[in-house]
């Protein structure tokens, strides 16, 4: 039986059918044939996304369930094949630094020794000494003109509350409006946002502490919207223009002290332009802080940041530890070879805590040993560069990618596969979430009751799985 029934609203119907179009178009083996940036948000744009998802119901079962089956072989080929893209274009830039390397790095030194600045070593590998971490940094110096400090700790003090205090104590300094938090992905920095943001709830130093997440493409008009709903402008129009948004926001923030947390930031964007009152710092006794994270120190420097923080991945002992709090004490328990074999998989995936946790507990109550050797394989062919974002990229999605292939069934993860139809970032009601998948025939129950409590069930092996948040 269709479960669907059939939509009034021809609209509806053409916005599902653009996704599908959009999600094969992008996968083309022929790049000429993929739809580009502004290509793809002049056709979103021409339909409403907000509602995207009403009509699904437009849709017959065969349809939707023939699209996942297409969007589900895409995954496979998708990301390497941007990434081969990425490389290319890159591999000029990064052979020119390489060959003026040595002489920038002890030009750079001399002239940031001579100016004062403070030089700090950043944790490092092994094959990396500290006069080299040194002149590395006073490169960086020279080039950004960024001044790089580090938080006193005790050495039993985590990566992770280093970050943090180092975080806070920079929020705190009056001269510093802008700080970045830049990383490879899945090192930890929107964690590291968030725990920012947690330390400060019910603190009376800013007024307003609003968090907005960016991603690749995402317009001026999209983060005012949502600045806009943190501070309730009930003035505030979604038709509206931009420069009114921005007055708006402008003449609601300029007397007040506000801390605004930019999360996932790939380009440049003019703050001022969305509304952000400047100077950024302290004005009039007032407090102005933005904090963002990206995985490009270069966004940094077109972002103004004059303090940085680098999250970095874990040491192997860290990382040891994490994994085990996440597969369980019980798992190992119960065959020493275990623990050897997961110590093994440990180091092959670098530090990166998104994989420890996601890998960890995927493999949680796994007491066939065969099932670790076969882990251990597979992560094996993740290798990438040493401090290349895209490789390192590639390794995430690799990693994350293994726990959707570890699901118990292709029911779940078709479940997965329909959240991309909701735009990145976005937050989807349990509830929508819950309908499309009885709409789509993913749940099949004799009541409606009973399919909820199955949707809710598959919402929490996901999560389990940390496929879902």
């Amino acid at each position: 039986m269709n479960k669907l029934g059939k939509s009034q609203r021809v609209t509806q119907l053409k916005q599902i059918r653009l996704c599908i179009e959009l999600g094969i178009e992008c996968t083309d083996g022929n790049q000429a044939n993929r739809p580009d940036t502004p290509d793809i948000i002049n056709r979103l744009g021409e339909t409403e996304n907000a509602r995207i998802m009403t009509g699904v119901s437009s849709l017959t079962v065969p349809q939707v369930q023939r699209a996942l089956e297409k969007l589900e072989d895409a995954t496979k080929n998708l990301l390497p094949r941007r990434d081969i893209v990425h490389l290319m274009n890159d591999s000029a830039e990064k052979n020119v630094t390489h060959w003026q390397g040595a002489a920038k790095n002890l030009r750079a030194a001399q002239e940031c020794l001579n100016d004062n600045h403070h030089i700090v070593a950043v944790e490092s590998g092994p094959s990396i000494s500290v006069e080299d971490c040194n002149l590395r940094e006073a490169q960086e110096c020279h080039n950004h003109n960024l001044h790089i400090s580090a938080v006193e700790s005790s050495p039993s003090m985590s990566v992770e509350d280093r970050n943090l205090q180092e975080a806070l104590k920079l929020i705190k300094d009056d001269l510093v409006g802008v700080i970045g938090i830049w990383g490879p992905g899945g090192v930890g920095k929107t964690h590291l946002l968030n725990n920012i943001k947690n330390s400060l709830d019910g603190n009376t130093t800013f007024n307003y502490v609003v968090q907005v997440t960016i991603s690749r493409g995402c317009s001026v008009e999209k983060i005012q919207t949502d600045i806009a709903q943190q501070l309730n402008l009930d003035e505030f129009r979604k038709d509206s223009d931009v420069q009114f948004r921005c007055r708006i926001i402008y003449d609601f923030l300029k007397k007040r002290s506000f801390l605004i947390l930019v999360d996932d930031l790939w380009d440049q964007i003019d703050l001022q332009a969305v509304g952000i009152p400047y100077p950024l710092g302290i004005e009039n006794q007032l407090r102005r802080k933005v904090v963002l994270t990206t995985r490009s120190r270069k966004v940094c420097g077109q972002m103004e940041v004059r303090k940085n923080i680098k999250v970095v991945c874990l040491q192997e002992d860290e990382a040891w530890q994490l994994f085990k709090e996440k597969v369980g004490h019980e798992t190992f328990s119960y065959n020493p070879r275990i623990e050897d074999l997961g110590k093994e998989l440990v180091k092959e995936m670098k530090g990166l805590p998104l994989a420890l946790v996601t890998i960890g507990k995927t493999m949680y109550a796994k007491t066939d040993t065969a099932k670790w050797e076969y882990a251990i394989e597979y992560m094996k062919q993740s290798w990438y560069v040493k401090d290349d974002p895209l490789d390192m990229e590639r390794v995430v999605f690799r990693q994350v990618k293994f726990s959707f292939d570890s699901l118990r069934n292709n029911i779940l993860r078709k479940c997965f596969l329909t959240c991309a139809l909701w735009p990145e970032d976005q937050k989807i009601p349990r509830e929508m979430l819950a309908r499309c998948w009885i709409g789509l025939g993913l749940v099949d129950e004799p009541e409606i009751k009973s399919s909820y409590i199955t949707a809710y069930n598959l919402m929490g092996e996901l999560s389990a799985a940390c496929l879902l948040e």
